[in-house]
């Protein structure tokens, strides 16, 4: 295995009508999921309006985690780029350090977050990466049919120790630092993760991290791996646990791969008892 795409290649062989990810305004299967990665990646290898990209240029993202987000981040990957995922919780000034450390080539947004990002940028060094809407990206997308030729191409380029994606830490010592992980770190340890939780392509997870958090990566590629479905919690549903409940009954959620807090919350409120 050479890159975390052969995750989802099998994936969509193995398991093309599954459920792969979902949110309350979406899902996604994982046969669409490889067919909308080969389509954005193909834009990202050779179209001027988002990119194009080279192999390990940074992809950002600026927005909240979605099932379009998974999508796009993959297509990143597949173009033998790597994603980072920027907290747009955190204060503007720390926000402009990461994009400056980090010095992505796009960065991918939203509407709801794309004049927040515009603000942030004006604070950044002078690096100013190009910035993309995600509905764009996606609406070009659906247009375009697949490069085979320039996918095999990059294809042949994949490598198991070129960065996947890069996490910041919390900065103590007051600037923020990245730290890059290979696609060879995530597939060892889902390997192990997986085979020591018994996840199969029968459960269904609940991801509760957001997608800046490397916890989340548990849920990402557990599903990508072994075929299971990963439903994605928006953060403000952890405020509201009837809603947070119901959620993860009715779609007959199986595991849960959260923070200690996160599960401190749900006892205290006896969503156990549910």
């Amino acid at each position: 295995m050479t890159d975390v795409i052969t995750m989802l290649e099998k994936a969509a062989m193995d398991h093309k009508d599954r459920i792969a990810f979902a949110d309350p305004d979406k899902s996604i299967t994982y046969g669409e999921l490889n067919d909308t990665v080969l389509r954005i990646a193909t834009l990202f290898l050779r179209d001027e309006r988002f990119g194009p990209l080279e192999a390990e240029d940074g992809v950002g993202f600026y927005m909240e985690k979605s099932t379009d987000a998974v999508g796009v981040m993959l297509g990143a990957v597949r173009a033998l780029a790597f994603y980072s995922f920027i907290d747009v919780r955190q204060p503007a000034e720390r926000a402009a350090s990461v994009i400056s450390i980090l010095a992505p080539k796009l960065i991918i947004t939203d509407i709801e977050n794309e004049e927040a990002l515009r603000g942030i940028m004006a604070q950044a060094d002078e690096l100013k990466p190009q910035i993309v809407l995600i509905n764009d990206l996606l609406e070009c997308a659906a247009k375009c049919e697949p490069d085979e030729g320039l996918l095999k191409e990059a294809g042949m380029k994949a490598c198991d120790i070129r960065p996947l994606y890069v996490n910041f830490t919390s900065g103590s010592t007051g600037t923020p630092k990245g730290v890059a992980v290979s696609h060879r770190s995530v597939i060892d340890f889902i390997r192990v993760f997986t085979g020591t939780f018994n996840i199969t392509h029968e459960d269904i997870l609940a991801n509760q991290a957001p997608f800046d958090f490397d916890v989340s990566v548990k849920d990402i590629y557990s599903g990508l791996y072994t075929g299971a479905s990963v439903w994605l919690i928006p953060r403000d549903y952890f405020s509201n646990p009837v809603l947070l409940m119901d959620y993860l009954a009715d779609n007959k959620v199986t595991t849960l791969i959260w923070a200690v807090s996160a599960m401190c919350f749900v006892s205290i409120m006896n969503g156990l008892e549910y």
